[in-house]
C-alpha cells in the first residue's frame, strides 16, 4: 500500500522508490495512478509504469504530455 498521496505530489510507492502512473498509448497522457479516468483506459490502450525521475522525463521526449484532469507528473 502506497498510502495516500496529495494533490500535485507525484505517485510513489515507497517500497521500491519508483515513481508510479499510467500511460494512455493511444492519446500519449500520462495520469497518476489515482486519477479518476484511469478506470475508462481499455486494458490495449494502457501502460502501467514505474520508473526513475529521468525515465518519467524520457516520456515528456516521446511526446507524452500530462493528463488534463489529474496533471499526471505535477
Amino acid at each position: 500500500d502506497g498510502g495516500p498521496t496529495t494533490e500535485g505530489e507525484p505517485t510513489t510507492m515507497p517500497d521500491d522508490g519508483l515513481l508510479h502512473f499510467v500511460l494512455k498509448k493511444s492519446s500519449k497522457k500520462i495520469h497518476k495512478t489515482t486519477c479518476s479516468s484511469v478506470p475508462n483506459i481499455s486494458p490495449k490502450n494502457r501502460l502501467d509504469f514505474a520508473g526513475t525521475q529521468e525515465e518519467v522525463e524520457a516520456l515528456f521526449g516521446q511526446g507524452y504530455t500530462n493528463c488534463g484532469s489529474c496533471k499526471g507528473t505535477n
